[in-house]
């Protein structure tokens, strides 16, 4: 009778060890879920020049601000699971203004031709969004959005 108990009770011991080492190794981690919003900003008198059916279907917005907390895009975008996704999965979202929520934790990255991506302040990319939306410059911009908000604002030229 002992032998039994003492059997059932190392058995049940050595399930429940290997039970809960079993749970402690597997790391249950979720991948963070991103979206990239990408478009290209331009003058607006230039969508249209690039678009003969004036629709917009090129992913081309024509204004573009950072007013407080709130980072504004007027145009058209493509939104995607990964960075520069061209699969089938990537969606169009026509012409419209839409508002993304910006943090202090938000970061803002610039780069020019074959230069790597250099950070900038929020300031600095205020500018070159205000001076692209003027007219002045013309460049490529990747939103990298995680629960609906702005961690990477990416301006490319």
């Amino acid at each position: 009778m002992k032998k039994t108990k003492l059997v059932i009770f190392v058995l049940a011991s050595l399930f429940m060890t290997t039970a809960f080492s079993v749970l402690a190794s597997h790391d249950v981690k979720a991948k963070a879920k991103y979206q990239y919003y990408e478009t290209t900003l331009n003058p607006s008198e230039y969508v249209y020049y690039y678009d003969s059916s004036k629709k917009n279907k090129q992913g081309i917005a024509y204004d573009a601000s950072i007013k407080g907390n709130k980072l504004k895009i007027s145009g058209a975008l493509t939104k995607g699971s990964r960075l520069n996704d061209t699969s089938k999965k990537v969606k169009f979202m026509g012409e419209k203004t839409r508002k993304f929520k910006i943090t202090k934790r938000t970061k803002y990255y610039i780069a020019g031709g074959e230069d790597p991506m250099q950070r900038i302040s929020k300031a600095k990319c205020a500018r070159y969004l205000r001076k692209g939306s003027k007219g002045l410059l013309s460049f490529g911009i990747t939103l990298k959005v995680r629960a609906g908000k702005v961690v990477e604002a990416r301006l490319y030229s």
